[in-house]
This record gives structure tokens, C-alpha cells and sequence, in this order.
């Protein structure tokens, strides 16, 4: 299979660590990488020489629907050089218009993010219940203060005869409404309710409050000591989804040529 002395006009473009290339003063440059030294092995097996053209506009290649083809892949298309060196995907489009040679190097592709890292929040701290708990408990709050003001008063105008706090000339403590705070808030209550009704609602609060706050103290305390780092994007559509990382890639490569012919959105 010796090419008789034969001199190739190969296409080339920088392909890190495969094709490198050093330009000079003169406007001449000089090739390195593991490609060229794959050519200069076939060069004396095969009895060929050959010469590097750089890519004309830095593409590999696409292949439009008019028949026009870009870069190496066109630079071979239309007879202007020999063959190509480069990363070419082996797409259907570029199949039709280029002969690929055996596969010398294969590569898989990947999406490339920045380390995750645990960003500050000021609203950690309600982080530990869902907003769905934090509603409800809201909502009860609002609708046991109205009931406990709304329960005082009437209990204060009917004086309530089974009220047990009274002292020497002191008004009875039926309900507070502030109570239900300070138990939250893990507060004492100098005064207890003066009735009964009063007494089964503070009651059910504070078992409330204790099974509320062991549960905040729990989850806060367990983020706290394992904080959770997500990866946001773990495939393409979780890219496309994300919507906070700007993406993109490279100018005229097989990705590229996908893109451009992609019919499903």
C-alpha cells in the first residue's frame, strides 16, 4: 500500500494534545502533538510526504442543507486538501459528503460545571419544616388568639364562677392570647388560665410547642452537621431546565451540526 513518493495535503486545527501547533515571525509555523508523530510513523511505512494546511475558518465541519459544507470537512468536500486530522464525530450528514478512515481515538462526551458548593442562606433557619407547616401553624395560631381574646372576653363579662386564680381583688386569667407565643418561644407563663376551656387550650399548645420544637431542633441540628450539596444539572435537560448557568459549545463541531438540524425542540 506504499504511495510511491506520493506528497498529501493534510487539513489540521489545534486539538489539544493530538495537533499543536507554533507560529513564527516569518509567518510560518511548526506541528507537534501525537498526531503528527502518527504521521511521520506512516510516512516511512507508507513512502508518502505530506504537508499541514490549517483549518480556514476553525471549524471541523457542518454540513447545511443547501449542499455547503464548513471547515476541514468541506476543505476535504471540495478537494482542497487530502484528508483531515481532527476529533470528526461520525455523523449521517458528514458521512455523505467525507470517507472517515479507522477510529484512532474515541471520546465520550460530558457537561462540565462548577464544583456545587453550599451557598449562604439567610432563610436557613426555616428550612427544617416545609412551608405547608409553617402556613398551618401560622393559620392556628391567628384563628387560637382570636378564639382565646373572643373566649376572655364573654368569660369576663359572664364572670365564669369556676374560675380557681383569683386572688384578693385581682381580675381572673381566663385566656391570653400572648400565652400561645411564650409557648412557642419556650417562655414562662407566670399565671395559669382561670378555666377550664383556657386550661385545655394552653395544654394543647404546649404539646404542640414540645413536639414542634424537638423536631426543629432535630432537623436544624442534623443540616447543620451534614449540610446537603446538590449537583443542579446531572444530564442535558436538567441544563436546558436550570436556568442559571450560561451554556454553550464548541463552534462548528459535531454537537453543533445536532443542534442545528434538531427537529424536537
Amino acid at each position: 500500500m506504499a504511495l510511491s513518493g506520493s506528497h498529501l495535503r493534510v487539513a489540521a486545527d489545534e486539538w489539544y494534545p493530538f495537533v499543536l501547533f507554533k507560529d513564527h515571525e516569518d509567518g510560518s509555523f511548526t506541528t507537534s502533538g501525537l498526531m503528527m508523530d502518527f504521521m511521520r510513523i506512516l510516512t516511512s511505512k507508507l513512502n508518502f510526504t505530506f504537508s499541514v494546511i490549517k483549518s480556514m475558518d476553525g471549524e471541523w465541519g457542518r454540513v447545511f442543507a443547501n449542499g455547503s459544507v464548513t471547515g476541514m470537512i468541506g476543505m476535504c468536500h471540495r478537494k482542497e486538501v487530502d484528508m483531515a486530522l481532527g476529533p470528526f464525530s461520525v455523523l449521517h450528514k458528514r458521512s455523505q459528503v467525507i470517507d472517515y478512515s479507522e477510529f484512532l481515538y474515541i471520546d465520550s462526551f460530558g457537561i462540565f460545571l462548577p464544583r456545587p458548593y453550599r451557598e449562604r442562606d439567610l432563610s436557613a433557619f426555616v428550612k427544617p419544616l416545609a412551608w405547608q407547616i409553617w402556613l398551618a401553624l401560622l393559620l392556628l395560631m391567628v384563628a387560637s388568639m382570636a378564639f382565646g381574646a373572643i373566649y376572655d372576653q364573654l368569660a369576663l363579662r359572664w364572670s365564669l364562677p369556676n374560675a380557681t386564680n383569683r386572688h384578693k381583688g385581682a381580675e381572673p386569667y381566663y385566656f391570653r392570647p400572648s400565652w400561645i407565643l411564650k409557648v412557642l418561644l419556650l417562655e414562662s407563663i407566670d399565671l395559669l388560665p382561670s378555666s377550664l376551656t383556657g386550661r385545655v387550650l394552653l395544654g394543647t399548645w404546649m404539646a404542640v410547642s414540645l413536639i414542634l420544637s424537638s423536631a426543629y431542633q432535630s432537623i436544624l441540628t442534623s443540616l447543620l452537621a451534614v449540610p446537603k450539596v446538590e449537583v443542579p444539572v446531572d444530564s442535558l435537560q436538567d441544563l436546558l431546565d436550570y436556568g442559571k448557568i450560561p451554556w454553550s459549545v464548541e463552534h462548528g463541531a459535531a454537537i453543533h451540526q445536532v443542534l442545528d438540524v434538531s427537529s424536537d425542540g
